[in-house]
């Protein structure tokens, strides 16, 4: 079954993954802008690492809430409320003059990002038909994959040809009109009973205790929640590394919009084969040593990075790395919706995600706080450590496990 047949025969999914693309085109268009906003008023240095810092820690500190929230109030709900404040405070950012009420915006966008982010991992659940986990997940992280070259290319266009209040305008506006295509979709959000929503507080007492009995009862989710933590640490090195990579290069704007290019194409492609590589090795490999040859594979990859070689050559490096990276986060995403109650999973995501999200803003601020004091290589080799290190956690947790196919009684549908 290819794309275009999974789509057809799932209304739904393509009427979903038709909004969800514009959105994601959206803010990465936003994400690629927002970094260039603050180098131009502010530079690289503690007002531009606290200035992107900040806006994550709504997330890390509403995390444990926001599951109960979605619980309570529906996935879509939280989705379409986190799309209409977003496209709302990007509109105004560039309107600030002073350095507070930047930072209190960019609070403000990580709140909503807070409450949405978890919601729209939960809300796939909806709109993937069970035992087409990995062709739903492969579609979802494509388009997320090629918003990442269109969105930093488009993004750069706009701010070479327009300010950045009419750039963002541009941004708001395209946000306004996903809104408008995800609120006409016919999603039956899964809520809880007027008497469980009366025991919120109790609910959000157990969660934690919860989770915990769900790692000890499934390693496999608690070694993949480890590894994941450990990207987003990883993620937030590289953010850094790159924009001291493109700063070296002579041309920030340019070269920064052109390494995220590459990381969202090599994703884009790997988002493409990874149901065909899927297929060929589940077969004879169980699914959690496939994730770990990609880690392995995807670190000697980001280690090339550290050689003297040309512009281009490391940006085929970062296109490569990415591909082995969304294999990965395929896989992940895959496990988590299998092996996870749905119940679960909307209180699963919203701690995950705040763990990923405190380990993305202690990779980002540390090693921008010191950016002058380590070199390029040093930061590109903390990066690697931060993936490489959890490998002996997820080695030792998930061994002698049960395959994720055979586990949940089915069969891997993805041929």
């Amino acid at each position: 079954m290819n794309f275009w047949q999974f789509v057809h025969m799932n209304k739904l999914f393509g009427q979903y993954i038709t909004a969800f693309s514009l959105w994601q085109l959206t803010k990465w268009m936003v994400i690629t802008t927002i970094p260039l906003f603050l180098n131009s008023r502010y530079g690289l240095g503690t007002e531009f690492v606290f200035s992107m810092t900040i806006q994550i820690l709504p997330s890390i500190i509403l995390g444990p809430t926001i599951g109960m929230w979605i619980d309570g109030w529906g996935a879509k709900h939280i989705v379409t409320l986190d799309m209409l404040i977003y496209s709302i405070l990007i509109a105004i950012l560039p309107f600030t003059s002073e350095l507070w009420q930047v930072q209190l915006l960019m609070i403000s966008i990580g709140i909503s990002q807070a409450i949405g982010t978890p919601a729209s991992l939960t809300l796939r659940t909806s709109v993937i038909g069970r035992g087409y986990e990995i062709q739903g997940n492969s579609l979802i992280m494509g388009i997320e994959r090629l918003s990442r070259i269109c969105g930093p290319l488009v993004g750069g266009i706009c701010v070479s040809l327009f300010s950045y209040t009419y750039s963002n305008l541009i941004y708001s506006t395209l946000g306004f009109l996903s809104l408008a295509l995800f609120v006409g979709l016919s999603i039956k959000d899964e809520q809880k009973s007027e008497s469980d929503n009366q025991n919120w507080w109790d609910n959000l007492r157990n969660m934690l205790p919860d989770l915990w009995r769900l790692f000890r009862r499934d390693s496999i989710v608690l070694a993949f929640s480890i590894s994941a933590i450990g990207y987003s640490a990883m993620s937030g090195i590289l953010k850094i590394y790159l924009l001291k990579l493109a700063d070296l290069f002579g041309d920030i704007e340019q070269y920064w919009g052109f390494f995220l290019a590459a990381q969202g194409t090599g994703a884009f492609i790997g988002s493409l084969v990874c149901s065909w590589f899927l297929a060929r090795l589940t077969p004879k490999l169980p699914l959690t040593k496939i994730y770990l040859l990609f880690v392995v594979g995807e670190s000697l990859f980001l280690i090339v990075l550290t050689f003297p070689i040309h512009v281009y050559g490391k940006l085929i490096v970062l296109m490569v790395a990415s591909m082995l990276e969304i294999f990965c986060t395929i896989i992940y995403f895959t496990v988590i919706q299998i092996r996870v109650p749905r119940e679960k999973q909307g209180s699963l995501n919203s701690v995950t995600l705040a763990l990923m999200d405190a380990f993305y803003a202690i990779g980002f601020t540390f090693i921008g706080s010191f950016i002058r004091y380590i070199s390029p290589e040093g930061i590109l080799w903390i990066g690697i450590s931060s993936i490489t290190i959890p490998l002996v956690l997820f080695i030792q947790i998930q061994k002698n496990k049960t395959d994720i196919f055979m586990n949940r009684g089915g069969k891997n549908r993805w041929k």
